[in-house]
């Protein structure tokens, strides 16, 4: 992120709290630099989670956020980042949306209610398949936790492009030309640099692969490889 665009952050999250309103969702990387800077400015704020784990969050002072949660209808399967690509080609910026979810094999997606017209008249296709949006209580997503699919793999060195192409099943050249295009995202920003080192507790989101984290690195092999298991969210 620019310094202006940390200077714009800033400087919005703290006039929107002074004014007693509610902010947009924020990701954890938006957090750590919003945080300190709203402690040093003594500005109080209280902090609203969709469900107990969510990544996203919105910082309020005493008014709880206007939202509103839609389930996602289709006749037809579809995965997290189907949803995600279609949103974003419709350039919805990611602060107007919280996590989206999967419960009992629906998909859900909560937005700030100021939104729901510019949402729901763009919103209306994921790929070339006709969807609608059902809304239902904000409590339908309350209780909700992450699912996760755990998958070992075996790496010679952490490298972002040697973990991801042995995870995915790809070549090393096709993480590095997703990477060029800005399709690789390491804890919410996007990577530029191709020999990133990766660490346990990265979340990692690839364009049209989905969203993983490195859980843990499990140990060694006789040859020098390390063992790590990464979650596949669902």
């Amino acid at each position: 992120m620019a310094n202006k665009d940390l200077k714009y952050l800033k400087e919005h999250v703290r006039e929107q709290l002074k004014k007693g309103m509610a902010t947009e969702f924020l990701e954890p990387h938006e957090l750590k630099i919003v945080i300190p800077f709203l402690n040093k400015a003594n500005i109080s704020y209280q902090t609203f989670h969709l469900f107990h784990e969510s990544e996203k969050v919105i910082l309020y002072h005493t008014q709880k956020p206007n939202l509103t949660c839609y389930q996602v209808v289709s006749k037809v399967p579809f995965r997290h980042q189907d949803i995600l690509g279609s949103i974003f080609s419709h350039q919805i910026n990611k602060n107007l949306f919280g996590d989206i979810i999967m419960m009992n094999g629906n998909f859900y997606i909560t937005i700030l209610s100021s939104m729901k017209n510019y949402f729901t008249s763009f919103f209306t296709m994921i790929g070339n398949q006709r969807i609608t949006l059902k809304e239902v209580p904000l409590e339908t997503v309350s209780s909700y936790q992450y699912q996760f699919i755990t998958k070992k793999v075996m790496v010679p060195s952490m490298r972002i492009d040697v973990v991801l192409a042995k995870l995915l099943g790809t070549s090393r050249s096709t993480i590095l030309e997703k990477i060029k295009v800005n399709e690789v995202v390491r804890n919410y920003e996007v990577v530029k640099n191709k020999a990133l080192e990766l660490k346990e507790g990265d979340i990692l989101s690839i364009r049209k692969y989905g969203k993983y984290q490195i859980a843990e690195k499990e140990g060694t092999t006789k040859k020098g490889n390390q063992i790590l298991n990464i979650k596949k969210y669902c």
